[in-house]
């Protein structure tokens, strides 16, 4: 838990950033937390089995987008086809930060 809350106070878009959500499907869900600094993806499995979770990115990230894993996992993932695949381990989740994050003007942004 304090993990969690440590990660929270780190990136403020996950306390106050824009809310995307991208995926509800059985026990996986999906979210995007950005603001004016960061773009972070929150994935999460509720099963009782470890997922292969693939996530719709677009149009928020772009094909070819480094994700860094900053919570629940090592490494990295490239976001391809509009999604990202994680392997997502039973009753857990993962949080991911956009390698580059691009600051837009508010019309330039896709919306949620």
């Amino acid at each position: 838990v304090r993990a969690l809350i440590a990660l929270r106070h780190r990136y403020a878009a996950l306390r106050t950033g824009e809310y995307c959500p991208l995926l509800a499907e059985g026990p996986h869900y999906a979210l995007l937390r950005r603001d004016a600094t960061d773009t972070l993806l929150v994935v999460l499995n509720i099963s009782e089995s470890q997922a292969d979770i693939h996530v719709p990115v677009q149009p928020h990230v772009p094909d070819g987008e480094q994700l860094v894993t900053v919570f629940g996992g090592d490494g990295n993932v490239v976001a391809i086809d509009g999604r990202v695949r994680l392997r997502v381990s039973a009753r857990s989740g993962m949080v991911l930060r956009a390698a580059t994050h691009r600051t837009e003007s508010s019309s330039g942004k896709p919306s949620c």
